[in-house]
């Protein structure tokens, strides 16, 4: 079998293959939200200890070796996060096999909403 058999159809466009391509990151991330905590503490690294030493190559990529205490997330808040990006995976995966039914779309537009909530509260850190 093909691997056109397993894309939706192209009469939809390129949307849902954005919905597939999102749905794939998404999934990716929720499995490494369960596996390890060091990425998750990287994005939400909470205020700088007092020790810390800023890098002197611009290009590194990772900012300490060691993990930063003051990071907010826990075990509990990183399943929780991973667990509501599996949840929007599932989502936008349905709809991208099923654009024209409008409760699939409606719902797959309220995962990248909720999402777009959360890192704009991020972002103004509320």
């Amino acid at each position: 079998m093909s691997t056109s058999a397993w894309l939706p159809p192209l009469s939809g466009g390129l949307l849902p293959y954005w919905l597939l391509l999102t749905s794939a990151i998404s999934l990716a991330n929720s499995i490494q939200a369960y596996t390890t905590l060091a990425r998750t503490r990287e994005v939400y690294a909470g205020p700088a200890p007092a020790t810390y030493k800023a890098p002197t190559n611009p290009l590194a990529l990772t900012f300490t070796a060691i993990p930063n205490p003051n990071s907010p997330v826990t075990p509990l808040s990183a399943r929780t996060f991973g667990t509501w990006t599996a949840l929007a995976a599932v989502i936008r995966f349905y709809c991208a096999y099923s654009l024209n039914d409008p409760r699939f779309y409606q719902l797959a537009l309220w995962t990248y909403g909720v999402a777009w909530m959360h890192f704009v509260s991020e972002w103004l850190d509320v």
